[in-house]
């Protein structure tokens, strides 16, 4: 993937650095692409624009120097799916091997969970696309088109190999047009996608996988290559160029299957094709050798004859890109970088913003979103609410969430049979705590697959006084119901926020449960909070990274007689200090400190200044790839022969639902498979109980009725509360304490099997979880 206009990208594919093509650090190649960096901010110089392509490794969206009319592109490089230094990698080389036939590199950003690098904006897409659309508009490539795309592709390659560096994913998607149309003479075709280039190791040869297998050469698949894997890459890309087709399928085709040359590409032609495609490394061309074949130096145009089977020709050049849980992970995260810049959220924060209903863009589209607020009456005449007519309350045991966690585990390098181990809690113990929604499995999107453990922690931040005298209620001792004492780091009260709960209802439970002297003292200002991230290793779950996300209510102490001051440790005579009881026997004690005291005792009274703009914590991938897809169902006895025939869905279509986390496959006692669809359903209601309602949509000037609820799929590592918040947050974009969840969730299910997945089972569960609107400031 380059900065052209594409749609798709790498396929199956590793990124490896220097590092690993010598066996040894690459560290120049790293330090010499940090000193590379721009300074300041991506948004500081640039604007969004619109997504111009997405790919296995990263997003391409257009962008514009402000106050110019200068229009770029951006490459941003997700650090989940590539390590920060194969990144880095990419940097050094598009600086060090800048020539005419490469993409132009401007600018570089390290930014939070991209590392984003400016470039030129090459508007003819990459060359996919162009050959796609002169095979449809006008059929196949003039063989004298495709000398001159060609000896362009060449040239970018024979300089990289002049400079002792080899790509190792050629092919036609890693190049980019300058315009649409590929056979304008004056058409421009520029390498890019630098992400695999490493310089060639001393000995000569490389031995790891990389890039994209229907372009490797017999020695790639050997793992024993050099710089002329670059070439039959070529060889096969220009292939295609000539036929439509792949000349190879497999290993197998690579290394025994005659190579024959379309009969339209004449005597020059067919010898260039069996030079790049020559099995022997030695006899095949070397790239400088290949820019000098009469195909590619000769002025003489060929035959522009078409091949019989021109009515019958689909092309098939194009390879698998990002999957569709990336993609949507990836436009959150940009959406999140262009909130922090602009220093605002698109959230509502009051009953008064949806009183009278109201429209939500749906994000990177253009598409609206009516919301409107519907009465007993119309929701009566719509059967909008018949399904709870069939509603049950949910049970906590209609769905397994062990295989779904031990499988996200595993696919970060974590191993769930260390758990339970001496003073570790168990893998069943782990599980239960995603399941009940006290923890939530979440990846750090600003490093490379890294899976944490997410507890959300509300903070209370007691004040009295002003001035000099302002003093901080600090927790600084607990008492267990068996009498030992347990000294504490001075710290802020919190405690853990429920799934169903919103900060303010976690604040005041913490209050009436732990320190319940202070109810009816305190005046909390629940309209600002201050938010920050902590992490540490818990020895509770080895290899597991827990982040504490913290939010900050303050509150002020209100006026109080002496007795009142008195409870509190206040007043003549007194230490500033008192204790208070739980409902478990657990004592806590606390003491008034100023500013200054808390400073010396490293008590964090704020969140930190340094805090970032934005979490970059997000959902981590679920479900299963085409490919992983298809092995699962065949160990499972499922034809995968049906699908995509006959109205049955394709695997690829089966494959995006699963790895968006809009259905999950399980394993039933009986060994036979399940798809599981479940769907956590918001009513939110006014205090007058109407109803909110997804009304409408529109596009343009198209609009679609909906006339139904909020609505999301809940993924197979979520708590139902945690999903119908997804919707609160994500789908209506209202800040939780505007809302309140009621704890009773109601449920219908039941099983069916559907044609669509080739009679597969499915079991369809609908769970209704009832929100109703309330004031923030109470």
């Amino acid at each position: 993937m380059g900065c052209g206009i594409s749609k798709k990208d790498k396929g199956n594919m590793q990124v490896l650095s220097t590092a690993d093509a010598n066996g040894k650090q690459a560290t120049k190649p790293a330090s010499m692409a940090s000193s590379l960096a721009s300074p300041g901010k991506l948004l500081d110089k640039y604007t969004l624009g619109k997504v111009l392509g997405q790919g296995a490794f990263g997003v391409v969206y257009a962008c514009r120097k402000r106050g110019t009319n200068d229009d770029f592109a951006v490459k941003m490089v997700d650090q989940v799916e590539t390590p920060i230094a194969a990144i880095k990698q990419e940097v050094y080389m598009l600086k060090k091997l800048a020539h005419p036939c490469v993409v132009k590199l401007h600018d570089v950003y390290y930014e939070k969970v991209f590392v984003c690098m400016v470039m030129d904006c090459l508007k003819g897409g990459d060359m996919i696309e162009g050959m796609q659309l002169h095979w449809k508009a006008k059929g196949m490539i003039p063989i004298k088109v495709c000398q001159n795309v060609s000896k362009m592709m060449f040239q970018s390659i024979a300089w990289l190999h002049q400079n002792k560096c080899v790509h190792r994913d050629i092919k036609g998607d890693n190049y980019l047009q300058d315009r649409k149309e590929l056979e304008h003479p004056n058409c421009r075709i520029y390498l890019s996608d630098f992400g695999t280039v490493c310089e060639l190791p001393e000995a000569g040869r490389i031995h790891v996988k990389c890039g994209t297998k229907t372009y490797w050469s017999p020695e790639f698949f050997s793992l024993d290559y050099s710089l002329k894997a670059d070439v039959w890459a070529l060889g096969v890309t220009v292939f295609g160029l000539v036929s439509g087709r792949f000349p190879f399928k497999g290993e197998d085709d690579v290394r025994t299957k005659p190579v024959k040359v379309p009969t339209r590409c004449g005597t020059e032609c067919s010898s260039f094709l069996l030079g790049c495609l020559e099995r022997d490394e030695e006899k095949r061309l070397a790239a400088a050798e290949a820019v000098e074949h009469e195909f590619l130096s000769s002025t003489v145009s060929a035959a522009e004859h078409e091949i019989n089977e021109k009515e019958e020709f689909r092309p098939t050049v194009r390879e698998a890109g990002a999957n569709a849980g990336v993609k949507e992970r990836r436009r959150e995260l940009v959406a999140r970088l262009e909130q922090a810049k602009e220093g605002k959220s698109n959230m509502k924060t009051s009953v008064k913003e949806l009183e009278d209903g109201f429209e939500n863009q749906l994000d990177g589209t253009e598409t609206k979103r009516k919301y409107e607020w519907w009465d007993k009456q119309k929701c009566n005449e719509s059967k909008l609410l018949d399904i709870l007519e069939k509603a049950v309350p949910s049970k906590d045991s209609d769905r397994e969430e062990k295989d779904a966690v031990r499988t996200t585990l595993q696919d970060h390098a974590i191993d769930p049979t260390q758990f339970g181990v001496g003073v570790s809690k168990t893998f069943t113990e782990f599980v239960d705590e995603v399941k009940t929604g006290s923890a939530r499995l979440m990846i750090d999107a600003s490093r490379h697959k890294c899976l944490v453990r997410v507890v959300d922690i509300v903070l209370l931040r007691i004040v009295t006084g002003t001035g000099a005298n302002k003093k901080y209620l600090v927790k600084y001792q607990e008492e267990t119901p068996d009498g030992r004492t347990r000294r504490t780091v001075p710290e802020l009260t919190g405690t853990k926020k429920l799934p169903h709960e919103n900060g303010i209802e976690t604040a005041h439970r913490l209050i009436k449960e732990r320190m319940s002297v202070l109810e009816g003292m305190v005046q909390f200002d629940f309209r600002n909070k201050e938010c920050f991230e902590d992490d540490e290793e818990s020895p509770s779950y080895p290899g597991v990274r827990t982040v504490y996300r913290k939010e900050i209510y303050e509150g002020n102490i209100r006026a109080q007689d002496k007795d009142g001051w008195a409870k509190l440790g206040l007043g003549t005579g007194l230490q500033g200090t008192f204790k208070t009881q739980d409902a478990s026997q657990y004592i806590r004690h606390f003491a008034w400190m100023s500013s200054n005291v808390c400073k010396a005792k490293k008590v964090r009274l704020t969140a930190p200044k340094e805090e970032k703009a934005f979490s970059a914590l997000v959902h981590p991938p679920v479900g299963y790839e085409e490919e992983e897809l298809q092995g699962f169902l065949k160990d499972n006895n499922v034809d995968v022969s049906l699908f995509g025939q006959n109205g049955v869905k394709t695997l690829a279509d089966f494959s995006e639902e699963l790895v968006k986390g809009e259905a999950a496959l399980q394993r039933m006692q009986d060994g036979s498979i399940r798809r599981i669809v479940d769907v956590v359903i918001v009513r939110m209601m006014k205090a007058n109980g109407d109803v909110l309602v997804e009304a409408s949509e529109t596009t343009g000037d198209k609009t679609k009725e909906l006339k139904r609820l909020p609505a999301v799929k809940r993924r197979a590592d979520e708590n139902p509360f945690l999903a119908a918040h997804r919707v609160v947050d994500k789908v209506l974009r209202i800040n939780e304490n505007v809302i309140s969840m009621d704890q009773n969730i109601l449920a219908v299910s039941e099983e069916t099997s559907s044609s669509a997945y080739a009679n597969l089972p499915t079991i369809y569960h609908k769970r209704i979880v009832t929100v109703r609107l309330v004031d923030a400031a109470q």
